[in-house]
């Protein structure tokens, strides 16, 4: 009924049911800890509370407390694994980025090396004109502008960095931007 305050029976049946709930979760939590393999890096089942006082498995409070621990520690783990994924895609554009670069090298060194080309022909005709007394019929040639170089790819650029790095390099006032320059 609506508005009536419930009987202490119903009171003790509901917080029973609770306990017991509680309980399960709490043993299921447990089991799930110790059949984990050897090889894997199981959770202490020991430490819940840094505080040393003594708590009755039963509390809400800690209750919350190891869920918060599993929450906490399954989300270090996914972004392990987001970390570890992002350096596994920038390894691979790495590699990319290299064969692309040393590519570019090339074409720059062979650039370079026509322009030399270039310039002795026009050294010759300079000096030809030189001993004729006349002026070069052209004007020495420019050196081609060289290709720039592609950024070398980052973890970064790849999701690796989490939320808390980023918070870790925010300066008190202003954020510290890429190039290492306060923005504020």
């Amino acid at each position: 009924m609506v508005n009536h305050a419930k009987s202490d029976e119903l009171k003790k049946k509901i917080a029973r049911k609770r306990k017991d709930n509680l309980m399960a979760q709490a043993i299921a939590l447990y089991h799930e800890e110790k059949s984990k393999a050897p090889g894997e890096k199981r959770a202490s089942l020991r430490k819940v509370w840094g505080d040393g006082k003594a708590k009755v498995l039963t509390q809400d409070d800690f209750f919350e407390g190891i869920k918060t621990m599993h929450e906490a520690r399954d989300a270090a783990k996914e972004a392990s694994l987001k970390r570890k994924d992002a350096k596994e895609r920038c390894k691979e554009a790495t590699e990319v980025w290299k064969v692309r670069n040393s590519d570019r090298l090339e074409r720059n060194v062979s650039a370079r090396a026509a322009w030399t080309r270039e310039v002795r022909l026009w050294e010759t005709e300079r000096d030809n004109a030189k001993v004729d007394r006349r002026k070069p019929s052209w004007k020495k040639p420019r050196m081609p502008p060289v290709e720039k170089i592609t950024p070398k790819p980052k973890v970064s650029d790849f999701g690796g960095r989490s939320e808390e790095e980023d918070e870790e390099q925010e300066d008190g006032d202003g954020e510290i931007s890429d190039d290492g320059i306060d923005s504020s």
